[in-house]
């Protein structure tokens, strides 16, 4: 039970779209004796996708349908969980919860989180264990996750960051004593200190993306369209075309599986922080170590959210991934009854299958895989030039772009915005007037087998489904069609 979403989503085909843009420069670079990483933000993803390639005798596409990051994910959850509560029920409970939460579920593989955040959770885990008692080993462990993540994407280091600057805050209000206090906090000072300089010294997407986006910071905004894109019927943005990705059904289990998630969490909040301001024992306590929880968990989940509004949407992943340990923590630490805390765990999970088990069956229904675009990217590839500009939907792009590296050439990705979604589906326009200042755009590769879904663009924008508008497309005059192989819809303006 543990594995099967994974082994559905394998046998469907399914990869998450960022994803593919790594595969691409792996599928490109996979039988090179050199491989030249200066132009990657993460060289350590790829490079860690070519071993296990090598390992296994397997594509990138191959290897990226493998469960492997549901097994990571049950791992370190049970270890996690055992730690905390030494419970074989709970070690049940975050098994199956590892599986079947649907944030979880959508990296079931080999995908970068599905890598990195497993390796967050056991940055916990011996964070804990050093702070009941302080070891050499531990902390050279803390080293190496550090570093071992800060290669593979940048969003684990940045949560270690933040555990640490919680640890340390929750060391400067209270420890059992002086001169232990003074011990811990020299210890965790010169970690957390190391950690930021590191990542500040090193990290590539910090200064080139992140940074230069805070020029248009707005967090209430992003904040707004969420609870109301989720909450309200209708249109919730004055953007033209943009719509929500799942459905009605979807979004309310999710929110009803947050709410759970957080309405024991909420009430027991001034205990925690209690705990970590009054306890004196000289041991780190189960109610103690909660206490830490709080401090570590909370401060990282709203930082999380903060970051990520800067990119212009709010990520609840972190409260999906780690929240639950918290959840239950919160239940002992309430010390609720036994038939409370069943009824609790069941709901959280009975939650995260169903929402999984409608993710699963929207993807089963008319997935465009890399399979599926083969031929069609094959025969383009034949038929053109290197660097040609293809305009299509983010998750199309990024299969063409691999297929193009097994080739070793590429095509000039174009995605949809506004004014290309709008000139595609007008009748009266040219996709190629006043739409770009540089070379005009050569193919329009349109996604037919999967066209009843939103159009995924990039920074996770959904425009309305084409279907409603194929017909229009199909006949606009300054567009002709030269493939068709009912899963795919090839467009250009040439004559």
């Amino acid at each position: 039970m543990c594995i099967l979403p994974g082994l559905i989503l394998g046998q469907l085909g399914y990869i998450e779209p960022y994803v593919y843009q790594k595969i691409a420069f792996v599928q490109q670079n996979l039988d090179k004796d050199h491989v030249d990483l200066s132009a990657i933000d993460n060289p350590g993803y790829p490079v860690v996708l070519i071993i296990l390639c090598k390992i296994f005798g397997l594509s990138p596409v191959r290897l990226l349908l493998l469960p492997l990051g549901t097994l990571f994910f049950a791992v370190m959850f049970t270890s996690l969980s055992r730690r905390i509560f030494g419970s074989s029920l709970l070690f049940c409970f975050f098994a199956m919860y590892a599986a079947w939460d649907v944030s979880l579920a959508g990296i079931y593989n080999a995908a970068f989180y599905s890598l990195t955040h497993p390796l967050y959770l056991m940055f916990i885990l011996l964070g804990l264990r050093m702070l009941e008692k302080e070891q050499t080993n531990t902390l050279c462990c803390l080293y190496l996750l550090f570093m071992g993540t800060f290669h593979l994407h940048p969003e684990a280091p940045i949560w270690m960051i933040l555990a640490s600057i919680a640890i340390n805050l929750a060391l400067l209000i209270k420890t059992s004593s002086k001169r232990k206090r003074q011990e811990k906090i020299k210890v965790f000072y010169w970690l957390m200190l190391s950690f930021i300089v590191i990542f500040l010294s090193f990290n590539k997407i910090l200064y080139d993306i992140w940074l230069p986006k805070l020029k248009h910071f707005d967090f209430g905004g992003p904040l707004s369209l969420l609870l109301t894109s989720k909450l309200q019927p209708g249109p919730w943005t004055t953007e033209k075309y943009l719509t929500s990705l799942h459905d009605p059904l979807f979004n309310w289990l999710r929110i009803s599986q947050f709410i759970i998630i957080l309405l024991p969490i909420l009430f027991v909040i001034p205990v925690s922080i209690r705990n970590v301001i009054v306890s004196s024992k000289p041991r780190l306590s189960r109610n103690r170590a909660y206490g830490y929880l709080w401090f570590i968990l909370l401060i990282t989940a709203f930082a999380d959210m903060a970051m990520y509004s800067v990119a212009g949407w709010i990520s609840l992943k972190y409260v999906g991934l780690v929240f639950p340990v918290l959840t239950v923590a919160t239940l002992h630490q309430l010390r609720a009854r036994n038939w409370l805390r069943v009824i609790i765990t069941s709901t959280i999970l009975l939650l995260a299958v169903s929402s999984t088990t409608i993710y699963i069956a929207a993807k089963s229904a008319h997935l465009t895989t890399y399979t599926d675009i083969e031929s069609s990217a094959s025969w383009l590839l034949e038929k053109s030039t290197q660097g040609k500009k293809l305009l299509t939907d983010f998750p199309t792009c990024v299969k063409y772009l691999v297929k193009a590296a097994s080739y070793q050439t590429y095509f000039v990705p174009c995605f949809y915005d506004l004014a290309t979604y709008e000139k595609l589906i007008v009748p009266d326009y040219s996709l190629n007037e006043d739409v770009f200042d540089v070379k005009k755009i050569n193919y329009i590769v349109v996604d037919y087998k999967d066209s009843h879904k939103p159009i995924q663009t990039l920074e996770n924008k959904y425009y309305e489904p084409l279907f409603s508008h194929l017909g229009r497309v199909n006949n606009k005059a300054s567009l002709n069609r030269i493939y068709d192989d009912n899963i795919v819809w090839i467009f250009t303006d040439e004559p």
